[in-house]
């Protein structure tokens, strides 16, 4: 899975909403301030954080939240920080069980970064931030979203903490293959079918869960639930604040629904599907797809896009797909195991949608593909993910924790082939996808959190993008079993849709107050 870089807006500030809830969105103006976290192999969607905007010419009033029991006081932290590599931060570790039904069993290790509060500033609380992505750190995205001037506003009053996930980063990692010939294959001869392909991704599923017999059977929400809560106590904070990206947001939500009077508010960006999932592979097909022929309809018209002659953009593109599944190109030499396939084109092309003004270079580097030289595309590809991308860093723990959510379908041959008929130009990208739920065996042992369980009412805003990226319905399902939200939506492309969501987000955080449900920004 990959993750986007946040590009940041520069020059916005942050002002009170006055009650301002239905805000009219403006003309697009270029890249925005969100962070986008693309998934080329799940496909999660993940857009970030927080903005701010002029007033609308329409105000309805804004939903005052209630005001919450008493709160139990705050205890003494058992947590012991100190300096980091980076100096306006620290760092600490919390040892926690691998499985809450068993605490005086095997213990892991949870990596955490704190940005403490200058001491001269009111403490309002404590905010859980993260990447959004499963199986990712959310480590690395907090320290660049607390730099940024037009973040300050909203965490001003908050000490920030992002943690690195069991399995992942500084945490007790899961340990899985990394390398072809640590499973005895060599792609360019045991790796000329799909079929094989299935083989080969079930195999590594295999031996990571044998690598793992235990980590990998407590990697999904559940876990990191439990994982939060040992946090919270940790911390001596009696309540917790959240802003979370796509699978983290539905981890919050978990959270909330479990502990319901231990969460201050939420904001949930994007989340994904909050109970039912079995829709989640074709709804991100279907996204992919509609990015990627996007981009093939725009070089096939530009004039400077090498794509366009000859057979055309579209039949270039799929005959360089169909190449490179059948044979993977090469990048680097000796031990770097780094292959571009069509899996890893399809990727580095839905990535580059989001950026038009790449798309021309992104064309002269397909050419460049077809005519064996790989390494233009990925160079192109900030968030370039070499074949298979099971094999790069956090692919284990990404695949333990979507297989033991449910996030991947019971039976995943059929379902690939049926994706694959719906979507030609991006379902191939799924062909091995969800394959390494069937080696791991994890019978979803966390299993899809039943819809009652997400009927919590702690205040929360919901936003959701407006781009084919974001899948509607995954955010409406999030309102609905989210009694005490409010859903906005949002254009990612729109800098002034972009400060409105920073105003309302700052507003909730500053003052507790949720905007109208459905406001438009």
């Amino acid at each position: 899975m990959n993750d986007r870089s946040p590009n940041k807006l520069e020059g916005a500030t942050s002002t009170n909403l006055d009650g301002a809830a239905r805000l009219q969105p403006a003309t697009a103006s270029g890249r925005t301030a969100l962070r986008l976290a693309v998934g080329s192999s799940a496909v999660a969607l993940l857009a970030s954080s927080m903005f701010s905007t002029a007033e609308a010419a329409t105000k309805p009033k804004a939903v005052k939240v209630a005001k919450a029991p008493k709160e139990a006081k705050a205890t003494k932290s058992t947590l012991k920080w100190r300096a980091c590599d980076d100096p306006i931060f620290q760092c600490t570790e919390l040892r926690v069980p691998v499985d809450a039904d068993k605490p005086l069993g095997t213990k892991i290790s949870l990596s955490l970064t704190k940005r403490p509060l200058p001491a001269d500033t009111a403490k309002v609380g404590t905010l859980i931030t993260g990447q959004g992505s499963p199986g990712r750190s959310g480590v690395a995205s907090m320290k660049l979203d607390v730099r940024d001037s037009n973040l300050a506003a909203g965490w001003s009053n908050f000490e920030v903490i992002a943690f690195e996930r069991r399995g992942t980063g500084q945490s007790t990692p899961l340990i899985c293959a990394k390398k072809f010939s640590d499973l005895g294959v060599a792609p360019f001869t045991d790796l000329t079918t799909v079929e094989q392909g299935l083989e080969f991704v079930e195999k590594w599923a295999d031996e990571c869960q044998k690598r793992n017999p235990e980590l990998a059977q407590n990697m999904g929400v559940a876990d990191v639930v439990n994982d939060l809560e040992a946090i919270r106590v940790a911390l001596g904070e009696p309540k917790l604040s959240f802003e979370l990206w796509a699978h983290e947001a539905t981890i919050g939500a978990a959270y909330a629904a479990k502990h319901p009077t231990k969460v201050r508010g939420m904001v949930l960006f994007d989340p994904y599907p909050m109970a039912q999932q079995d829709s989640f592979l074709p709804d991100s097909a279907a996204n992919v797809e509609k990015q990627v022929l996007k981009f093939i309809d725009a070089c096939q018209n530009s004039a400077t896009c090498p794509l366009r002659s000859g057979a055309g953009a579209a039949a270039r593109y799929t005959a360089l797909v169909q190449a490179l599944d059948t044979k993977p190109l090469r990048l680097g030499t000796g031990d770097d195991e780094q292959y571009l396939s069509g899996y890893s084109v399809a990727g580095a092309v839905y990535n580059a949608t989001y950026d038009q003004t790449i798309w021309d270079r992104v064309g002269a580097a397909l050419a460049a593909a077809e005519a064996g030289d790989g390494t233009l595309l990925a160079e192109e590809d900030s968030d370039f993910d070499p074949w298979p991308a099971l094999l790069t860093s956090g692919g284990g723990a990404f695949w333990t924790t979507v297989c033991s959510d449910g996030i991947a379908p019971a039976n995943h041959r059929i379902s690939t082939a049926e994706v694959l008929q719906a979507t030609p130009k991006a379902g191939f990208l799924y062909a091995m996808s969800f394959s390494p739920c069937n080696g791991l065996g994890l019978g979803q042992r966390n299993g899809r959190l039943p819809q009652a369980a997400f009927a919590s009412k702690v205040p929360a805003i919901v936003l959701q993008t407006r781009q084919s990226w974001g899948v509607a319905r995954w955010s409406e399902s999030a309102r609905a079993l989210l009694s005490g939200s409010v859903l906005a939506t949002y254009d990612d492309d729109d800098d002034a849709s972009v400060d409105c969501v920073k105003r309302i987000t700052t507003e909730f955080w500053s003052a507790g107050t949720l905007p109208a449900d459905r406001s438009t920004c």
